[in-house]
């Protein structure tokens, strides 16, 4: 049986387009991302692949180096940074295989659609290359490479839910996904009702393991892959939940995070997820549902209807490019801020032209993801001026907010008879 090794790629962050920043004005940027390969003398595994076009470049020149075959890729949970890029990577090496766990599937048709609309394209447009789910279920026994077992460990929630590790007993090595971070600010932004104790919980089934060598999903490639880096992320989420529970300001409680951690990569996810965390948690949702309703929708109806006199660029103050459009004729990105008033520019003449004079909501629900991002969903039915009716809609609308404001940066809609929103949904399932 040959002996295994490993190396790790670390990605630097990318800069983020949305338009929220940072306290002091500075944009915000990714945290750097590992991908990891593990290698006999013949095959090998490839853990956690990047997620835009140049990072599977630059990870396939990276993997035809080392001169082993692929034959297997792993995603250690389903956040969009450790996956998306997994079906071009197999494009330039067909044999591989790409497993993750049942959990990890399902949140990966998540990402791969409404989270794509709502937040990867916003903050890197034309940057990820398409990401059809291409996983299969990771068998029980795991994955073999050269006789030596590669094992799943499911650990449930840390930064996200369902996340695993992939331990590897025959070299003491775990690659922890964003079980465990190196000298890189922790995302926390999913670590509300409980989330931060169970993250604390799984770092106790990855040190049961013994490691003798912990590789962190965001690290800094400065650092090793040393196991202490458990008792770190630990200590930082203990941290962090005193500093939460003391209910600061969004502001304090990043000035403190920042002060004890001066050495941690990348403060965006110290001040996204205080914003998050520690806002007024009603007051996303009456924003959002009031610049949806009080403003978005009168200016809309306005213009279509010739009450409200806007140029055609109106438009770019409501919708983002990229844009996720889908609807009865099928789902398409729309890339550039021109076609995006070109398409709702149509649909303005489309509805002028039938006698289009208001738009009633008989039902309509909001949800709120965090701080700066929500989802909107309606019955529209388009009325003439005598309160006939020209079409009914039922719309999911995703929304992002930069210091710009909200946008609209996703929409699905469906044609729909009904009243409520229940029935339009049971129905499509």
């Amino acid at each position: 049986m040959s002996e295994l090794h490993y190396d790790v790629l670390v990605h630097d962050g990318l800069p983020r387009h949305r338009e929220q920043r940072l306290p002091d004005g500075s944009p915000i940027v990714s945290s750097p991302v590992a991908t990891t390969l593990i290698y006999g003398d013949n095959d090998a595994v490839l853990v956690d692949p990047p997620f835009t076009y140049e990072q599977v470049h630059r990870v396939g020149e990276w993997v035809k180096s080392f001169g082993r075959r692929l034959v297997a890729v792993y995603a250690t949970h389903g956040h969009g940074d450790h996956w998306f890029g997994t079906e071009l990577l197999l494009q330039r090496f067909p044999g591989a295989v790409a497993y993750a766990t049942e959990g990890t599937i399902a949140m990966m048709h998540q990402q791969g659609t409404a989270g794509r609309a709502q937040m990867w394209d916003v903050d890197f447009p034309g940057q990820i290359p398409p990401s059809p789910v291409v996983y299969h279920p990771v068998p029980d026994w795991g994955i073999t490479l050269e006789g030596h077992q590669l094992l799943a460990v499911e650990v449930g929630h840390t930064d996200t839910d369902d996340t695993t590790v992939l331990h590897v007993p025959s070299i003491g090595l775990v690659v922890a996904g964003d079980v465990a971070y190196n000298g890189v600010h922790q995302y926390l932004l999913e670590s509300a009702h409980g989330g931060i104790e169970a993250w604390l919980a799984a770092l106790e089934k990855v040190a049961a393991l013994h490691p003798r060598a912990v590789v962190a999903g965001h690290k800094n490639k400065e650092l090793p892959d040393d196991p202490s880096i458990l008792d770190q992320t630990r200590d930082y989420l203990v941290n962090a939940q005193r500093l939460l529970a003391e209910k600061l300001s969004p502001q304090e409680y990043f000035d403190q995070m920042t002060a004890l951690y001066p050495n941690r990569l990348n403060v965006g996810p110290v001040w996204y997820s205080a914003v998050a965390l520690l806002s007024d948690p009603s007051a996303p949702v009456s924003e959002a549902e009031q610049w949806f309703f009080d403003d978005y929708l009168p200016t809309w109806i306005g213009v279509c209807a010739g009450t409200v006199d806007r140029t055609s660029d109106f438009i770019l103050d409501y919708w983002s490019a990229p844009l996720n459009w889908s609807d009865d004729q099928g789902s398409r990105w729309i890339l550039q801020p021109a076609d995006v008033v070109a398409v709702l520019e149509q649909l303005h003449t489309r509805l002028r032209e039938a006698g289009y004079a208001d738009t009633a909501v008989p039902d309509k629900k909001v949800t709120v993801y965090h701080d700066n991002g929500a989802a909107i969903e309606v019955i529209w039915a388009r009325l003439r001026a005598d309160g006939s009716e020209i079409e009914r809609l039922a719309a999911h609308f995703e929304l992002a907010r930069g210091t710009g404001g909200w946008r609209i940066v996703g929409i699905q809609a469906v044609s729909t008879a009904s009243d409520s929103l229940n029935d339009v949904w049971q129905q499509q399932h």
